[in-house]
């Protein structure tokens, strides 16, 4: 504030409630948190399948290789 010279904006609080909710908005909030779910739902299904992927790949690699260093 005193480096620039100007006063800070303060934004008032957004309140949802002030104004009634409609149908649309709740189909719409409805549309995100399915579309949300759907996303967590998939970056955990890929999650899984690297972990199975990796687990398949260790199966065939032998626990007494040399680690060589550069």
């Amino acid at each position: 504030m005193l480096r620039f010279g100007q006063d800070p904006i303060v934004l008032p609080p957004l309140d949802p409630t002030c104004e009634p909710i409609t149908q649309d908005e709740v189909d719409a909030r409805a549309l995100i948190t399915h579309i949300y779910n759907a996303v967590k739902d998939a970056k955990d299904n890929l999650l899984l399948a690297k972990i199975s992927q990796a687990f398949e790949s260790n199966k065939n690699h032998n626990a007494d290789t040399a680690i060589r260093s550069y």
